[in-house]
């Protein structure tokens, strides 16, 4: 199957599911460590975060890449160097990655954000297949939609008939500063 590289300027919307919809996110502490890989992933490869929502099987997240001159995330430690010397044994142990075909400098894409998040959190869990493999996107391409995106995350919860506590953090987050920034 061949996975879709999107990349661009622009507004994502992405949802991603727990493996089979599994209710996993059912407490706080859960919830905040996963809400954390979500902000530290989005800071090093270099998106903006505006919103994210954490229910009990899925994610909806709003972000965008961004601005270059922006950007002060350093990824010199996250890529390989351009003359790596690979050693033999190394192909004998799977969890080593060898230099990936992209340029070492090109920037960090949407699918490159998504595979940094997935694979950070079942790290930390520990656990085989946690995550659904596709990542659903929708691009965002005017205030009007982004405003009712914003509405969706901050209130997706009582769609679902679940408690209020999943409308609070660290259930739910929106960073109202970017937002404002952005819109300026």
């Amino acid at each position: 199957m061949v996975q879709r590289v999107i990349d661009g300027d622009f507004i994502y919307f992405v949802t991603f599911n727990v493996h089979q919809q599994r209710w996993f996110f059912v407490d706080n502490k859960r919830a905040e460590v996963f809400g954390q890989v979500i902000q530290t992933c989005c800071q090093m490869k270099g998106f903006v975060l505006f919103a994210y929502c954490i229910l009990p099987n899925h994610v909806h997240v709003l972000l965008k890449k961004q601005d270059t001159e922006k950007s002060e995330r350093t990824l010199g430690s996250m890529r390989f160097e351009k003359n790596i010397e690979v050693a033999p044994e190394s192909y004998l142990f799977a969890h080593r990655r060898l230099p990936s075909r992209r340029s070492v400098n090109a920037p960090p894409t949407l699918s490159d954000l998504m595979h940094s998040i997935k694979s950070t959190y079942s790290q930390h869990l520990r656990k085989g297949k946690f995550w659904h493999r596709r990542s659903f996107v929708r691009l965002v391409d005017n205030q009007e939609y982004f405003n009712h995106l914003i509405n969706y995350i901050r209130l997706n919860y009582q769609k679902m008939s679940l408690g209020d506590h999943y409308g609070q953090p660290p259930f739910v987050f929106i960073n109202w500063e970017e937002i404002q920034d952005f819109f300026q």
